[in-house]
């Protein structure tokens, strides 16, 4: 009757709502509940649904409290909440059939959160239901966490991971890359290889449902209602669809520039923890990419090729020496590979941990560590090598051979063969001073006087050579200046005879006026240069003493300090050549 006359008299919608909620409050209060909820319905979308669940949560009410929760679902006005609810009263009344109707059933739009559908489910114990959800709506980490932990179907779930876009699919590896490496080991490596080298997405035909049904055509009051709760949330519609419009855009994106094809290696190392030998494979392959790989990737490979060449087994078919080329070839390969961007530093430390001869050779001439190189070569029992890096890297570091013949004289058994082949060499070629030499070696309490005094003597002999031959330099200077002194004193105070009687230009006979030099050459006054007033021909003589040439550069005289090993002289000879003089003026 109140609704007919609330019809009569054209009231409003909301007045017709109220109606119906203080009938149904009538009809709950007589305990009539299946009527009251068929009232309560007609409510939604008007007054808030906590209203009447408050009312309806009683177990023996779970029918009708279920029949509002469908309404509300099927209007699209549920919440998480009410999703959650909804499928806990399906379980607990156990209407599986409802609950699949209400999952499977196909619509052009979501009626409930996927999200809560799918974890009330697994929590429930229904995880047919759960992951039919997940790949249907495309929520793929539940739905590989479901096809993992329940089904068991790692197949299924790396071939699911490669049909999906690169971003999605590399994400998805790294969740649950390690467990299935432990079950399907060589199609993850294979599709972890792929994810860093060129990914291609496979078909994801079989993942997904058919494209869903037309929706059910809806009554004009749902209709109604459905237009009432959109317009009171037009404000965060609009926000939503903001919120979604950049993923979308890079969804639809997937295939263009800003995709990216390929993974860092690195940052799938961890999930070979357990897998050295599919992480060999791994690298092995991603290293040849075009794409240049990290340092971490390059020193990963690298420990592994050390491993191996450490480890003790071998196949049968080959022999150990066979074994030991191979796996001393794999670590050399990496490390002279042209491409390979691995940290040197890293790498000497790798190399010096697994005991690799060959690489720590290799990597300490690459660094020019030469000090480190003769240790290496001393403890090894090696002294022609050592022998061999300080004449090969002598010049680059002039002090190695004082560095090998302290390291010999700190031995507690003497090489003595060795160290007298260094001591014969340094005094052959002079490359350090032998007294600096022979006073490194004495610093051994083992040495004796006799293991040296052959050089001793010949150095002493050499001095004194070079004494006497300086003596004798002093004296024939000395008697060459007494000389030019006795012939200054005769120029300056004596009385000069010139009997020349022809020009030393024009070799005619001399005629006034005539123009005579102390050398003893005459000439015509006109035969003279006025460019050059003295004797024209002893003048190349005394040209280089007449010239002032300019100063050195500091350029030429560091130049100099590095190529002679003479730095006293060299300093001597530019302090000659004015050059400290001329630096003093700037």
């Amino acid at each position: 009757m109140a609704l007919s006359l609330a019809h009569s008299n054209n009231l409003s919608y909301s007045s017709i709502v109220e109606i119906h909620k203080l009938y149904g409050d009538y009809l709950y209060s007589q305990e009539n509940y299946e009527e009251a909820i068929a009232e309560y319905i007609k409510t939604i979308g008007v007054f808030e649904p906590s209203y009447v669940i408050r009312r309806f949560l009683d177990a023996q009410r779970l029918p009708c409290l279920t029949t509002y929760l469908e309404a509300l679902h099927n209007q699209g006005l549920a919440n998480t909440q009410h999703t959650t609810l909804l499928i806990n009263c399906y379980c607990k009344m156990h209407q599986r059939d409802k609950l699949k109707e209400f999952i499977y059933t196909d619509s052009r739009e979501k009626r409930f959160d996927v999200a809560t559908a799918i974890r009330v489910l697994t929590d429930c114990g229904w995880e047919k239901e759960a992951l039919h959800l997940s790949r249907k709506y495309a929520y793929h980490h539940d739905y590989l966490r479901l096809l993992i932990e329940y089904e068991r179907d790692f197949q299924t779930a790396v071939d699911y991971i490669h049909s999906l876009v690169f971003h999605d699919a590399e994400a998805m590896i790294q969740e649950f890359g390690r467990v299935l490496l432990d079950e399907v080991p060589q199609p993850t490596t294979q599709l972890c290889i792929e994810l860093c080298t060129d990914y291609q997405q496979t078909s994801v035909s079989r993942f997904y449902s058919p494209e869903p049904e037309q929706e059910l055509a809806l009554s004009p009051l749902q209709s109604l209602r459905r237009s009432l709760q959109r317009s009171f949330n037009s404000k965060r519609a609009t926000k939503s669809t903001l919120a979604t419009a950049a993923p979308a855009l890079l969804a639809s994106l997937s295939g263009s520039a800003l995709d990216p094809k390929f993974g860092n290696p690195s940052s799938y190392i961890h999930l070979f923890a357990s897998h050295s030998d599919l992480l060999d494979i791994f690298l092995s392959d991603v290293v040849k990419r075009p794409q240049p790989c990290d340092a971490s990737t390059w020193n990963a490979l690298l420990e592994l090729a050390l491993r191996k060449e450490a480890e003790p087994s071998q196949p049968e078919s080959q022999t150990a020496s066979e074994v030991v080329v191979q796996r001393r070839s794999s670590v050399m390969s990496i490390l002279t590979d042209p491409r390979a961007a691995y940290d040197e530093e890293e790498a000497l430390i790798l190399v010096q941990t697994y005991n690799s001869a060959e690489g720590q050779v290799y990597l300490y001439k690459k660094l020019g560590m030469y000090s480190l190189l003769l240790q290496h070569y001393l403890q090894h029992n090696d002294p022609r090598n050592c022998i061999a890096v300080c004449k090969t890297f002598g010049e680059q570091s002039n002090d190695l051979w004082l560095q090998l013949l302290t390291m010999l004289a700190q031995q507690s058994e003497l090489n003595l063969a060795l160290i007298r082949e260094i001591l014969d060499y340094i005094e052959k070629t002079n490359v350090v001073p032998l007294l600096t030499a022979l006073q490194i070696v004495s610093q051994n309490d083992n040495i004796q006087l006799g293991m040296v005094k052959q050089f001793i003597i010949r150095h002493v002999r050499r001095r004194r050579g070079a004494v006497q031959t300086d003596r004798e330099k002093i004296s024939d200077i000395m008697t060459t200046n007494q000389h030019l002194k006795q012939e200054i004193s005769a120029i300056m105070n004596d009385a000069r005879l010139y009997q020349t009687n022809k020009c030393a230009h024009c070799n005619l006979p001399l005629e006034l006026p005539i123009v005579r030099f102390v050398c003893g050459h005459s000439y015509h006054s006109g035969c003279l240069s006025s460019d050059s007033p003295g004797c024209s021909r002893c003048a190349y003589k005394f040209k280089p003493y007449l010239v002032l040439q300019p100063a050195p550069t500091e350029e030429e005289y560091l130049e100099a300090m590095e190529k002679e090993k003479d730095g006293l002289g060299v300093t001597a000879d530019y302090f000659g050549k004015r050059m400290f003089t001329n630096m003093e003026k700037r």
